[in-house]
Protein backbone atom coordinates (compact mmCIF):
# COMPACT_ATOMS: atom_id res chain seq x y z
CA UNK A 1 0.00 0.00 0.00
CA UNK A 2 2.41 2.27 0.99
CA UNK A 3 4.59 1.81 -2.13
CA UNK A 4 2.05 2.31 -4.34
CA UNK A 5 0.91 5.78 -2.30
CA UNK A 6 4.60 6.64 -3.11
CA UNK A 7 4.68 5.92 -7.19
CA UNK A 8 1.60 8.39 -7.11
CA UNK A 9 3.26 10.93 -5.22
CA UNK A 10 6.58 10.43 -7.17
CA UNK A 11 4.37 10.68 -10.39
CA UNK A 12 2.23 13.73 -9.87
CA UNK A 13 5.56 15.49 -8.50
CA UNK A 14 7.12 14.89 -12.10
CA UNK A 15 3.73 15.90 -13.61
CA UNK A 16 3.58 18.97 -11.39
CA UNK A 17 7.09 19.95 -12.26
CA UNK A 18 7.01 18.70 -16.25
CA UNK A 19 3.37 21.44 -16.44
CA UNK A 20 5.83 24.38 -14.55
CA UNK A 21 8.81 24.28 -16.63
CA UNK A 22 6.41 23.95 -19.67
CA UNK A 23 4.30 26.60 -18.98
CA UNK A 24 6.09 29.10 -16.76
CA UNK A 25 7.45 31.71 -19.36
CA UNK A 26 5.00 30.48 -22.22
CA UNK A 27 3.88 34.05 -23.23
CA UNK A 28 7.16 35.74 -23.04
CA UNK A 29 9.38 35.66 -26.17
CA UNK A 30 12.64 37.47 -25.44
CA UNK A 31 13.71 39.05 -28.30
CA UNK A 32 13.27 38.75 -32.38
CA UNK A 33 12.93 35.12 -33.16
CA UNK A 34 12.37 33.74 -36.84
CA UNK A 35 9.08 32.03 -37.11
CA UNK A 36 7.01 32.15 -39.84
CA UNK A 37 3.64 31.78 -37.86
CA UNK A 38 4.08 34.66 -35.53
CA UNK A 39 6.44 36.68 -37.61
CA UNK A 40 5.41 36.43 -40.83
CA UNK A 41 7.37 40.01 -41.93
CA UNK A 42 10.03 39.46 -40.00
CA UNK A 43 10.92 36.29 -41.53
CA UNK A 44 10.37 38.11 -45.04
CA UNK A 45 12.87 41.04 -43.76
CA UNK A 46 15.04 38.44 -42.41
CA UNK A 47 15.48 36.07 -45.68
CA UNK A 48 15.19 38.85 -48.25
CA UNK A 49 18.05 40.71 -45.96
CA UNK A 50 16.14 43.86 -45.31
CA UNK A 51 16.43 45.16 -42.39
Amino acid sequence: MLSNYKSICVALLILIGSFTLRFLHLGDIPGPTFDEVFYPRYGFNYLTGEN
